[in-house]
């Protein structure tokens, strides 16, 4: 009995993912959070996949006085790339006689500091105190990219 040969069948396509993926790139790498779940830091190792809809993704370093937001919608089987980069600044601290000091709510230690603080482009907080004199003063600071900004404090 001879038979008709058949043509193959075309392999099944593969299912549309139902979820979307997210791809983060920062300059410089910063710790990841989407919905309030962490992800780790940049680069991440591979794409998050995520439901479709809206997302909120915070950009946070805290040695970098930085956090960030940024809100991005997700296709189902698409990949959407987010790419943020943030510029710094550096900051150097005078306190006189000496103090512990905090920059963006973060310790830095006791002055006078070894180097510089590098920081992102914008407003932070400076904050000193003196254990010695039992003063402490506080200021705001405008950290522009590329420059150091120079900040003198009397605890005397």
């Amino acid at each position: 009995v001879a038979r008709e040969a058949r043509p193959a069948e075309p392999p099944p396509s593969a299912p549309v993912s139902a979820r979307g993926e997210l791809w983060i790139e920062t300059d410089p790498a910063v710790e990841i959070s989407v919905g309030g779940r962490r992800l780790g830091r940049t680069p991440l190792a591979a794409a998050v996949e995520l439901p479709p809809g809206p997302h909120t993704v915070t950009l946070s370093d805290e040695r970098l006085g930085l956090r960030a937001k940024e809100s991005v919608e997700l296709r189902p089987g698409e990949r959407t790339v987010l790419r943020r980069s943030f510029r710094t600044g550096r900051l150097m601290v005078f306190v006189s006689p000496f103090g512990e000091l905090r920059v963006a709510g973060v310790a830095r230690g006791l002055t006078p500091l070894d180097a510089p603080i590098e920081l992102v482009e914008g407003r932070h907080a400076v904050h000193a105190t003196c254990a010695l004199t039992g003063k402490s003063a506080t200021e705001q600071v405008e950290i522009v990219a590329g420059r150091q900004t120079t900040v003198k404090l009397d605890l005397r």
